[in-house]
């Protein structure tokens, strides 16, 4: 149970409604459903009842759509009904596959349409078929039975309740705790995990909540329930599964690279023509932006990417990228709209802002540094970001893949990559040898096992069990390569944060955020390459490089090294000092028994004065944004549950 001290940090905020789905299915009224139906009075027809037998109710919120497909089967009429949430990014695909069922649809068809019509001809099959980010569910009323599906990335999150007769569901876990009649109480696994080896904080990937109760939908998984009956939970897509990239040439996999990395612009660029795009200097979103503007000058789509946003900082010269940034924008003849974030740092706004978050997530330590270029954005009409997010995930390349060489007996393949290595990181040879095969083979039984923070209460420890927890989470993995293992990993616990910055940040503004580099197809692609298609001596995302020849200036797509960013850290550490103490002296999750106090005084001291241990190669390793986005979030966020649903 939470303790009673959580109320002293109540903040009520106002809720911005956001683009989000919820539902409801339940035989008769017990006394757990009051919250529905005096809701349901509240809101009156926001909530649709979609089915003339159950009590069966759909509710869309924001640009979420709704649809009805009516069709014959077998003489009669059969009817099903769609909530949608998201987007398609590979709409023409899919017009031309309904066309060849004589399934004509124009321009004006709603994503939610499109996916009906592909759920009639294919069932349950529907998601394999998409591209994009999205959670949907349809009632099928011919078989009385909800359908739900979430996309492969986990863009959009997707939870549910089921107990006895009564299921709800939806895209934030107040809406289920609301319909349901849930009273949030912490779910102590979830948020161990979150506490300690989450990396950025993001757990997108499992199949529980930060409530205890809650259950979420896995990304690429769908679910089917006829009430009453067991849940019928399926994957309809798998990490790493693309078949037969080692046997390519290089040239052909550079060449397939930019052709899955361009179909991916193009998707987030057809969805609306009001488009603006981050650019940092950076590789990843100068590429993006250079593809966009590229596909415009070949008139292969007929929005021009005109605009975009950059971020200086002229009291850092390391955080100074004007020169790469200004070459992309010579190039192609860009507006070129800059922001100071001089007067931007580290937790500023902790203790005042008006944002809410359905799970702890590092984003709400962040929050100020991107406010004014989103609010510029808004006020110029324009719907769609895009940004580089994800390029330095999917193009991850963790070292452990010399280990699997030197497993499969590939001792001169593994020589020449030690001796890569040992160039590309300037580092001595026996260092390299050290960390990336006898390490490994020494520690060869535990390299599933997560290091554990000194920090974390003893009690709470055995409690939840980290370690057995980490190994169900991803279990689907253990029959790959040790490197791919920790590439999938990485990415896996890398694929909220720019999801939340755009659903917590930019939506409720009217912008949404994509990010090209976030496709199932790039990622599973990105995970069969060769190694040394990913790192080259002095050359890191050497793919990315290659494939973007002659579209992106030399300027940036040749740059060794990237900006500091550090200096946000230190800056806000310094000037939010009061409130970082305070959460170092008198933390809620010491409060609630998931830290020993003393220890975790000591852990944020290091923190601040920068004598942090970096990452180790064999183990997630603790990350101490994680732990205070979770204090962050049980200040300001829980306490907002029951506004599950405004006016």
């Amino acid at each position: 149970m939470m303790k009673k001290s959580l109320g002293d940090f109540t903040h009520l905020k106002v809720l911005t409604i956001m683009n989000r789905i919820s539902g409801i299915l339940f035989r008769e009224s017990t006394s757990q459903l009051q919250a529905f139906t005096a809701l349901k009075t509240k809101l009156g027809s926001a909530f649709r009842k979609v089915s003339p037998t159950l009590n069966a109710y759909f509710h869309a919120d924001g640009r979420s759509q709704h649809a009805i497909v009516t069709q014959l089967d077998g003489g009669s009429k059969a009817e099903r009904r769609i909530v949608w949430v998201g987007t398609i990014h590979n709409r023409d695909e899919i017009v031309r596959f309904l066309s060849q069922w004589r399934i004509f649809t124009d321009t004006d068809t709603c994503d939610a349409q499109l996916a009906l019509h592909l759920y009639n001809l294919v069932g349950e099959d529907v998601s394999t078929y998409l591209i994009g980010y999205y959670a949907f569910a349809v009632w099928d009323e011919v078989t009385q039975s909800l359908f739900l599906s979430r996309d492969a990335i986990g863009a959009e999150r997707l939870y549910y309740f089921y107990k006895s007769n009564v299921f709800c569901w939806g895209t934030e876990i107040r809406q289920v705790c609301c319909l349901g009649g849930i009273k949030p109480t912490l779910n102590e696994e979830w948020m161990a995990e979150a506490l300690t080896w989450s990396w950025n904080g993001c757990l997108a990937h499992t199949n529980d909540s930060p409530i205890k109760g809650v259950q979420s939908v896995p990304p690429g998984y769908s679910l089917r329930l006829n009430l009453g009956e067991p849940l019928q939970l399926s994957q309809w897509w798998e990490w790493g599964k693309d078949n037969g990239k080692e046997t390519r040439k290089d040239d052909d996999l550079i060449e397939k690279f930019r052709d899955l990395l361009t179909a991916s612009v193009k998707g987030c660029l057809d969805i609306d023509s009001r488009v603006i795009a981050d650019l940092s200097g950076g590789l990843d979103s100068s590429s993006i932006v250079s593809l966009a503007c590229h596909l415009a000058e070949k008139g292969d789509t007929s929005v021009h990417l005109k605009d975009v946003i950059s971020f200086q900082d002229p009291s850092e010269p390391r955080f100074d990228d004007t020169e790469y940034q200004e070459s992309v924008v010579k190039r192609y003849g860009l507006n070129w709209h800059n922001f100071s974030l001089g007067g931007s740092w580290y937790l500023q706004g902790i203790r005042d802002q008006n944002t809410y978050f359905d799970y702890p997530n590092p984003m709400l330590l962040w929050l100020n540094i991107a406010r004014d270029p989103v609010k510029f954005a808004s006020e110029r009409g324009f719907a769609i970001s895009l940004t580089g997010c994800g390029g330095d995930n999917i193009l991850v390349d963790l070292p452990l893949y010399i280990y699997d060489y030197v497993c499969s007996g590939k001792f001169m393949r593994a020589w020449r990559e030690v001796t890569t290595r040992s160039t590309l990181n300037s580092r001595p040879l026996w260092k390299i040898i050290s960390d990336n095969i006898l390490l490994p083979i020494k520690h060869r039984h535990h390299l599933w096992e997560p290091q554990i923070p000194q920090w974390l209460n003893n009690d709470f420890l055995l409690r939840t069990n980290l370690e057995a927890r980490f190994k169900d989470q991803h279990r689907d993995l253990q029959g790959f390569p040790l490197s791919t293992q920790f590439n999938t990993i990485a990415i896996r616990y890398s694929l909220d944060r720019p999801f939340t910055y755009g659903k917590y940040i930019t939506e409720p503004l009217g912008i949404h955020t994509y990010h090209p580099f976030m496709d199932r197809r790039l990622i599973n692609f990105a995970l069969q390459l060769p190694h040394h298609l990913k790192q080259q001596p002095k050359r890191s995302k050497y793919i990315l490089r290659q494939a973007m020849e002659g579209i992106l200036p030399d300027t940036v797509r040749l740059r060794t090294g990237g900006s500091i960013f550090s200096h946000f850290r230190r800056r806000g550490l310094t000037k939010e000092a009061d409130a970082f103490a305070e959460m170092r002296r008198n933390p809620i999750i010491a409060q609630m028994g998931f830290v020993a106090l003393k220890q975790w005084e000591e852990a944020l001291t290091r923190y601040k004065l920068g004598s942090v241990d970096d990452s180790s190669m064999l183990y997630p390793s603790p990350f101490m944004d994680s732990p205070l986005s979770v204090e962050v979030w049980l200040r300001t966020c829980l306490p907002q549950f029951h506004e599950a649903y405004g006016e």
